[in-house]
């Protein structure tokens, strides 16, 4: 197919995107979409938006994830205006993110996939990874029954660690 990545390109798949998503062009080629990508790693390790992140995101609360998408999606739009590609979208709600774009497109491209598959996401650069062993800090959680419990409810045999799985549909 003309124009497009050897990924998901077509249809609505794993990483489908509404038929009115915009600024797909951009990612046409994959010399675009790795100038676009490296783009968007160098500005999400920038302080600035470090510091975003901190300000806005808690893990600890309810709504943490739509906080955090707002803050993403931020990132993304710094990264299409600074390389002067944002008359492409005219409304940034329609713009389905730069990560998406990366799958949606070249999904199965080895070199796109092994640079996006390098990112270290943000959350590392917030000090919220630990390591085997490190306490965990109690933090609120919302239940399939949307009421609060902490994490250390959870943790019933103390003197055995907790092992977490956590995954998400979306």
């Amino acid at each position: 197919m003309s124009g497009h990545g050897p990924g998901l390109a077509t249809g609505m798949g794993m990483f489908g995107l509404p038929p009115d998503a915009q600024g797909l062009e951009l990612f046409d080629s994959r010399e675009d979409a790795l100038k676009i990508f490296r783009k968007y790693k160098e500005i999400s390790n920038r302080q600035d938006s470090a510091d975003k992140f901190k300000k806005t995101f808690d893990p600890s609360k309810p709504g943490a994830m739509v906080t955090f998408e707002v803050t993403l999606r931020s990132v993304d739009r710094t990264t299409i205006e600074e390389l002067g590609l944002a008359s492409s979208i005219t409304d940034w709600k329609k713009f389905p993110g730069i990560l998406k774009m990366m799958f949606h497109k070249w999904s199965v491209d080895p070199t796109v996939l092994t640079e996006v598959m390098q990112f270290v996401v943000f959350i590392k650069r917030m000090g919220f990874t630990l390591k085997v062993g490190d306490p965990m800090e109690d933090v609120g959680l919302v239940s399939m029954a949307n009421e609060e419990v902490s994490f250390s409810s959870l943790h019933v045999h103390k003197e055995r660690p907790l092992l977490v799985i956590a995954s998400s549909l979306s």
